[in-house]
């Protein structure tokens, strides 16, 4: 008899390579479709971009803040935008965008600047897609670092410019002391010397930084996205000092010295106001001694006297006082 050939493991090793490839498959599928749904914060926008290995990449349409849950499709993409107020700070605190700005004022004295501009990004729909592929991609900026990257490379050269053009028209007694040339300011001319820098920046400042980026994509922070109309920036120098410690130490002198000239004048006042007091009070005491009143005082000591059997009244010469002794007689 004929032995039967043994039955070979191939079909069962295909079947479980099948299996497994089958269950891979089936996972990735799962991953990719429960990734594919997303949602959009409150205080964000998103963009919604196809990613498919067919339909190519192409732009689907807005999402509007807090829209719930979504399926964009497979290797679909949401792009993130703020429609929040934000800001670029240049200061040497701990958080800031960047350092201080360095800007030479009227007759070449370098200075810093620690400033503060606050906008919002225009986010109407047609606006913030061209944003997002004409600046966004570049920068990655839908990502927090990529958004600072974005701030650094766009706004910190227009404000540097604007600051360099708005103080070349002032001194540094005027920047830092708050002093207008030719005289010593009051505390509202000091304040509305930087106030008028200021708004002068603010002014200019969305138009420089727009024509950079080539849109209008940013606005002031009072943008609204249901008006469309697009306000200018809010911008603030908190500070403005002189680099050089020399100068900043001839400015603390000369404040000493003012303030020592202020603290000896009100000195000397007060001085003369004690002495004209006591000479006030002098003229009332010598005015008061008066005939009448001289006769009272002997009519009150001799009724004293007459009281004490040891009193011994002296009158002086002319009768111009009196003075009582108590004690026995010699």
């Amino acid at each position: 008899m004929k032995q039967l050939p043994a039955p070979t493991t191939a079909p069962k090793v295909l079947l479980a390579l099948l299996a497994v490839v089958g269950i891979t498959v089936a996972v990735v599928l799962s991953i990719q479709f429960f990734m594919g749904w997303r949602a959009t914060p409150v205080d964000m926008i998103g963009l919604h971009y196809t990613g498919g290995p067919f339909e190519g990449q192409r732009f689907v349409g807005i999402v509007e803040p807090g829209s719930g849950n979504r399926f964009l499709g497979l290797q679909d993409q949401l792009a993130l935008l703020p429609v929040t107020q934000r800001d670029y700070t240049a200061s040497d605190d701990e958080g800031a965008d960047g350092p201080p700005i360095v800007a030479p004022a009227r007759g070449g004295v370098d200075m810093k600047f620690d400033v503060g501009a606050y906008f919002t990004l225009n986010t109407t729909a047609d606006v913030a897609r061209r944003f997002y592929e004409r600046v966004c991609i570049k920068f990655e900026c839908d990502s927090d670092d990529g958004w600072n990257a974005m701030l650094k490379v766009n706004f910190r050269r227009p404000i540097e410019q604007a600051i360099q053009q708005s103080i070349r028209d002032y001194t540094v007694n005027e920047l830092y002391a708050g002093v207008p040339e030719g005289g010593a300011a009051t505390d509202e001319e000091a304040t509305a010397i930087l106030e008028r820098v200021q708004d002068q920046i603010s002014a200019d400042l969305k138009e420089n930084i727009n024509t950079v980026l080539g849109g209008d994509f940013f606005c002031g922070p009072t943008f609204d996205r249901g008006v469309g109309a697009c306000p200018d920036f809010e911008f603030q120098i908190t500070s403005a000092t002189p680099i050089s410690e020399a100068v900043r130490n001839a400015f603390n002198d000369n404040a000493a010295s003012k303030q020592a000239v202020v603290t000896a004048r009100n000195n000397a006042e007060a001085a003369l106001a004690e002495a004209e007091g006591n000479r006030a009070s002098q003229e009332a005491v010598q005015a008061s001694l008066t005939p009448e009143y001289l006769r009272l005082r002997e009519i009150e000591a001799l009724n004293h006297c007459a009281e004490n059997p040891n009193c011994t009244v002296v009158f002086t010469n002319g009768s111009t006082g009196v003075n009582v002794q108590t004690g026995s007689p010699g």
